[in-house]
C-alpha cells in the first residue's frame, strides 16, 4: 500500500520553490537593470545621429511637461543628468563583477536603489538627446573616461548572465506547475485547496507565457511576493470535503492566523502616470483579501475587483 504523502508537508514544499523561484527572479531583475544601463551608457557615448531608429522609438515617451520646456533647458537638464551619469558608472561597473548572490544579500537595497537611479537617469539622458536632435538641435557624445570596449565587454557577460537567468526561472515556473497538477489531481483534496492550486497554476501559467513571447522578468504579469505560513494555517488548508460539506462558508480560505507578505521588488522603472500599466496582484495578497473580507465575497467576486474576470 502506497502511503499517502502529507498535504502540509506538500505545501510547504511548495513554497519552498516559490522561495527560490523569487531569488532568481530578484536576481535577475538587477541584472536586467545592469543591462540597461550599460546599453544606455553605451548609446550616451555616441553620437545622436547614430543612435538606431528602433532604439530612437524606445525613447521617445517623456511627460508632456518635459516636452514643453525650451531646448536650452532641456540642454541644461542634459548636461545635468550626464555629469550623474559620468561620476557613477564605475559603481555600475563595479556591480556587474559581483557575485550574484550579493543581489540578494544584505547590501541588496543599496544596489537595486542605485541601479535602479542610475537606468532611470541614464535612460532619461537618451530621451532628451532624442528629443533635442528631433529639434535640430546638435548635442555631442558623453565623455563616460571608461573606454567603450570595456563597457561592451561587462554588457556582453551581463547578457549571458540573463539568459542563464530567464532559463532558470522558466524551468522554476514549470517545475512548480507540475506540482501543483500533481497536487490537484488528488480526490481527496479540500475545496479551498482546489481554488487555491488551480489560481497559483494560472498565475504561473500567466508568467510562464509572458516570459516566452520574450518579455522582461521585471514586467511579469503576476507579483510573486514571498509568504510566510504558520502550522496552524497549513494544516487549515488540509481539510477533507466531507468536513465541507456542512461549512455554510465553503467557498471561503480558512481564517488566516500569521501572514507575513513581502512586496514584489521586480517593478520596472514607471512610465509616465497617464501611460501606467495595470499589474495583477499576487496571488497570494489576492488569498489574503479573499480570507479577510466578509463571508458574501466569493473568490469569483474579489477576482472580477481586481481586474481578474476571467478566472
Amino acid at each position: 500500500m502506497v502511503a499517502k504523502r502529507d498535504p502540509g508537508k506538500e505545501i510547504r514544499a511548495l513554497e519552498e520553490k516559490r522561495e527560490a523561484l523569487e531569488k532568481a527572479v530578484k536576481i535577475a531583475v538587477n541584472i536586467e537593470r545592469l543591462h540597461d544601463s550599460l546599453e544606455a551608457s553605451l548609446l550616451l557615448g555616441q553620437p545622436s545621429s547614430d543612435i538606431p531608429k528602433e532604439v530612437v522609438l524606445t525613447y521617445t515617451r517623456l511627460q508632456d511637461s518635459t516636452k514643453s520646456q525650451p531646448s536650452a533647458t532641456l540642454m541644461q537638464s542634459l548636461a545635468t543628468l550626464e555629469r550623474v551619469v559620468r561620476t557613477n558608472l564605475g559603481r555600475i561597473l563595479k556591480i556587474s563583477e559581483l557575485d550574484d548572490e550579493v543581489l540578494v544579500g544584505p547590501e541588496a537595497g543599496k544596489i537595486e536603489a542605485l541601479l535602479k537611479d542610475y537606468q532611470k537617469q541614464s535612460q532619461t539622458a537618451i530621451a532628451l538627446r532624442v528629443l533635442l536632435h528631433s529639434r535640430g538641435e546638435a548635442t555631442e557624445p558623453s565623455e563616460l573616461y571608461i573606454p567603450a570596449e570595456q563597457i561592451r565587454a561587462r554588457l556582453s557577460t551581463v547578457k549571458q548572465k540573463e539568459r542563464a537567468y530567464r532559463k532558470v526561472i522558466r524551468t522554476e515556473i514549470v517545475t512548480m506547475m507540475t506540482e501543483t497538477e500533481r497536487m490537484l489531481a488528488k480526490p481527496e483534496l479540500s475545496h479551498a485547496m482546489q481554488q487555491f492550486l488551480t489560481a497559483s497554476h494560472q498565475d504561473l501559467q500567466d508568467n510562464l507565457n509572458h516570459l516566452d513571447s520574450g518579455n522582461s522578468i521585471s514586467a511579469m504579469p503576476v507579483a510573486m511576493e514571498m509568504v510566510e505560513m504558520s502550522e496552524h494555517e497549513i494544516s487549515t488548508f488540509d481539510t477533507h470535503p466531507a468536513a465541507e460539506q456542512a461549512d455554510p462558508h465553503a467557498e471561503e480560505l480558512p481564517e488566516i492566523q500569521k501572514q507575513t507578505l513581502f512586496s514584489s521588488s521586480f517593478e520596472a522603472p514607471p512610465p509616465p502616470a497617464a501611460e501606467l500599466p495595470t499589474r495583477k496582484k499576487g496571488l497570494f495578497r489576492r488569498v489574503w483579501e479573499w480570507a479577510t473580507t466578509p463571508d458574501s465575497e466569493t473568490w469569483k467576486k474579489l477576482k472580477q475587483k481586481n481586474g481578474n474576470p476571467r478566472r
